[in-house]
């Protein structure tokens, strides 16, 4: 009797590596006049959220874009008209700053609509000059990412930087908690993001060619297992 043996499946860590692969196959073949529209559109579609024009102290994210020394870079979605718009309406604008020896980040001040950067580390671009703010303060975070999918998932890069942030904002006792908006182009939304205990979940996502597709929360009924994940129509 042959027994034909029976392949175990992939492990979550497997599973995002392969999509991680995909994903970026995809974001290669991206032109540059379907990244500028989509990023405009994205931009647009957020602005007129009722949770973002309601904010007051914001983090986003200046766009890793080219090349960065011979290494080739996939596109992030452009949000600096997002920013400058931010910047024009009085807001308090911030931008991740990255310590790469701990990996750690934190929100950075910016010193205007057009902020001076630096690049120190894997192509990211770093506000210069700036002062960490308390993340517990921000009212909502712009937040980019390689996949989303329909119910909040979000897969990044693979550093952990943005689920440690997050996570650390999430879990210390306030009263109000920043909103979690996904960016994304078109090709970077999937039907499932493979996610792990520490893997935040999103409050929205915004994608190109799409709009806005979910909101989700964690289960906090009757009726629903702990940690289940509920999606509900957004509300903004």
């Amino acid at each position: 009797m042959t027994i034909t043996p029976v392949t175990p499946p992939a492990s979550l860590t497997q599973r995002k590596a392969s999509l991680r692969t995909e994903t970026r196959s995809r974001l290669s073949e991206l032109t540059a006049s379907l990244c500028e529209a989509e990023s405009n559109e994205v931009c647009g579609l957020v602005r007129s959220l009722p949770s973002w024009q309601r904010a007051e102290r914001v983090l986003l994210y200046a766009p890793i874009m080219g090349e960065h020394g011979a290494k080739a870079l996939f596109p992030e979605l452009d949000v600096r008209p997002l920013l400058k718009a931010a910047w024009a309406n009085g807001r308090v604008v911030c931008l991740p700053g990255i310590d790469w020896d701990r990996g750690e980040m934190h929100a950075v001040t910016v010193n205007g609509p057009d902020p001076t950067l630096e690049i120190r580390r894997h192509g990211v671009p770093e506000p210069v000059g700036g002062e960490r703010i308390e993340p517990r303060t921000l009212d909502a975070i712009i937040v980019p990412g390689l996949a989303f999918d329909d119910d909040g998932g979000r897969l990044g890069r693979g550093g952990g930087f943005y689920d440690r942030f997050l996570g650390e904002i999430l879990r210390a006792p306030s009263l109000t908690k920043p909103m979690l908006i996904g960016v994304g182009f078109s090709v970077q939304r999937v039907s499932w993001v493979p996610r792990e205990p520490h893997d935040i979940v999103l409050d929205a996502a915004v994608i190109g060619g799409t709009g806005v597709i979910r909101s989700c929360e964690i289960a906090a009924t009757e009726g629903h297992r702990p940690g289940a994940y509920v999606p509900r129509p957004f509300l903004g």
